[in-house]
């Protein structure tokens, strides 16, 4: 593949990953796309369990070393996104703290709305 189909990959790779992390923060609210919600955020976990990493952010990874932009590209989608946008050093460990429990919270809140809607579909 030529630069420009990888500068395209990556660009790719960016809008997904930003519409996968928007779509976890806020998906669980609209009623009726909180099962999508509820099986995205249990796509993404599971993901992090079995592979210790998002398969996505490994993608990604591999694209922005053919680039030639290895020095970034490792670890965490989020603190690299953090570090980008501040053009500061962060605790990559924290970070990761952070989002890991944010994104648990968020998976039990969407386990809990999926069920009452459920609950309340069967009329009890």
């Amino acid at each position: 593949m030529r630069v420009w189909g990888y500068r395209i990959l990556n660009v790719l790779g960016h809008i997904l990953h930003l519409g996968i992390v928007g779509f976890i923060v806020v998906g669980w609210i609209p009623r009726t796309l909180r099962p999508w919600h509820l099986g995205l955020i249990a796509l993404t976990l599971a993901a992090w369990i079995v592979f210790g990493a998002c398969p996505l952010t490994e993608a990604q990874w591999a694209v922005r070393r053919r680039l030639g932009l290895g020095k970034d590209s490792s670890g965490p989608y989020i603190p690299f996104l953090i570090r980008k946008l501040t053009r500061r050093p962060v605790d990559t460990a924290r970070i990761d703290k952070a989002v890991t429990f944010f994104s648990a919270g968020l998976a039990l809140l969407s386990l809990g709305l999926n069920a009452a809607d459920l609950w309340a579909r069967l009329g009890r």
